[in-house]
């Protein structure tokens, strides 16, 4: 529910969503009793870094948008950030991401 939340929050300031990783446009939100959803055009939360890694699953500054595919494709990988082809730019989101991975990992941002 709280991904919808969020994902919801950002379609709003930006009128649509894409996926971070591979830059699919207008990804869908489906609700949590939808059937059948699309999925080749669903919008999902990825958590940069894995929520698998004990790392706080309601911090915004670890989500991003991803579709489906690729969500999936990633799993609990960590990717660098150059592998990102859209992030939102509102309040500082890439520089919110960086200081968040520095933080919270021993993983090097080059």
């Amino acid at each position: 529910r709280y991904n919808i939340e969020y994902l919801n929050e950002l379609k709003l300031i930006h009128n649509s969503l894409i996926c971070s990783y591979c830059g699919k446009k207008d990804l869908i939100i489906y609700g949590l009793k939808e059937i059948n959803p699309n999925r080749l055009f669903m919008a999902t939360i990825d958590h940069f870094i894995p929520k698998s890694s004990g790392i706080d699953r309601y911090n915004k500054s670890n989500m991003i948008v991803s579709c489906h595919k690729c969500n999936n494709k990633k799993g609990s990988k960590i990717y660098n950030l150059k592998e990102l082809k859209y992030i939102y730019h509102y309040d500082g989101k890439l520089s919110e991401l960086e200081k968040f991975i520095k933080v919270n990992t021993e993983y090097e941002i080059d």
